[in-house]
């Protein structure tokens, strides 16, 4: 805003970013303005408009570059309108360079010595050797001996060597040496360190303990993939395993099942390629106990040289059943009664049959015969019913009508 009482100057302008004058607007010497770029025009002798200046960004018109004391230089310099400047020469220790072009010149340069060229300079020896650092810097590769020598170690002589098996059950001879000599190792090494503590074994595969060790609590055998655990007995007259309980109350072999599978002891005798168990015996929660045979013998069950005989039933109130073929022949209910073609006798006999036979036919002498009430016998002509001790009646059998 001009002064009052004053008419301002005015060149000739423009707030048109990026316009320039033309030649025909300007008298040669006169100036003009484009006030948005902030920049002034002129027309020189020649008819040309010239842009003289430009607001704050101005035009450098020379750079130069210098590389001071750190031993760098350029090439290219100064530029004044256009070029490249170009890096050269070599940066100073100073300066945190080497100060020279080469490695061995440049571990001189750093290490401050003219042996320096050596620093960490080792060839691939073709034995077994040992670093020395030396005073000047420099690395030397020696042997054992030298090595040895040089840190006043020598060759050393040891003059005893003792070994004790302490308490692990081993014990040592030759021991101790005091020139040249051998340790003998032996003796039997005890559970405590890892060893069996016994000096034989039988068996083959894994070895099987034959000092007859006990075990006290539970003891768990895991076998492999291949079939289980084998016990084996290569002797004569002894069992190859045998249970035993402490008391009257003791159990002396369970085998338990998996929560789906049967629990399974089986006698077996291998033929060959035939495998044959005499006495197979397992069950479950579901089918209860049984004993199964699979050889040409079938399966006995008897007592031997027993003064109170054998004991066959349930201690329990629960039927005794008979089968053949997989199914249910004769059965002792609870009660004692036995059936015999039914599952449910209703008396101490009960046969669920039109028929009983009697094979063998019997006359009584006399009617003073021996017997006992109940017997009952027959012939060719009569049927015997001993009514009393030694006391029989008869009665003819007819023709048939």
């Amino acid at each position: 805003m001009a002064q009052s009482g004053f008419t301002p100057i005015q060149h000739y302008r423009s707030s048109t970013p990026g316009t320039s004058p033309s030649a025909v607007n300007l008298a040669d010497g006169e100036l003009a303005l484009n006030t948005a770029d902030e920049k002034l025009f002129f027309k020189n002798s020649s008819g040309s408009v010239v842009s003289m200046a430009v607001s704050a960004a101005g035009t450098v018109t020379s750079v130069a570059a210098s590389g001071g004391t750190t031993g760098l230089t350029f090439s290219g310099s100064p530029i004044t309108t256009s070029g490249t400047l170009t890096l050269g020469g070599t940066l100073a220790v100073a300066n945190g360079g080497t100060g020279a072009t080469t490695a061995p010149n440049a571990r001189t340069n750093l290490g401050a010595t003219t042996v320096g060229s050596n620093l960490f300079t080792l060839t691939n020896p073709s034995a077994i050797t040992f670093p020395r650092f030396n005073a000047d810097n420099t690395v030397s590769a020696l042997d054992a001996a030298t090595f040895r020598t040089a840190i006043g170690a020598g060759a050393g002589t040891v003059t005893s060597v003792a070994l004790s098996g302490g308490t692990t059950g081993l014990t040592v001879s030759g021991s101790p040496i005091t020139s040249s000599g051998t340790i003998t190792l032996s003796g039997t090494l005890a559970v405590a360190n890892g060893g069996t503590g016994v000096t034989t074994s039988t068996g083959t595969g894994s070895v099987v303990l034959s000092a007859g060790p006990t075990f006290t609590g539970l003891v768990t055998v895991t076998g492999g993939s291949g079939g289980g655990v084998a016990v084996t007995n290569t002797g004569t007259g002894q069992p190859a395993l045998r249970t035993e309980a402490t008391d009257n109350n003791g159990v002396s072999l369970s085998v338990y099942g998996g929560s789906t599978t049967d629990a399974r002891v089986r006698q077996e005798q291998r033929l060959g390629a035939n495998v044959y168990y005499a006495v197979e015996t397992y069950g479950n929660a579901h089918t209860g106990a049984k004993l199964l045979g699979a050889g040409t013998n079938g399966v006995a069950v008897a007592t031997q040289a027993a003064s109170s005989g054998m004991w066959v039933g349930s201690t329990t109130a629960h039927p005794l059943a008979f089968s053949t073929n997989n199914t249910e022949r004769a059965r002792f209910d609870s009660s004692g009664n036995l059936g015999i073609g039914t599952t449910s006798p209703s008396t101490l006999l009960d046969v669920n049959s039109d028929k009983i036979r009697v094979r063998t036919a019997k006359t009584p002498s006399s009617a003073t015969d021996t017997g006992n009430a109940g017997d009952i016998c027959w012939d060719s002509n009569y049927i015997y019913v001993c009514v009393a001790t030694n006391t029989w009646k008869r009665v003819a059998i007819a023709t048939w009508p």
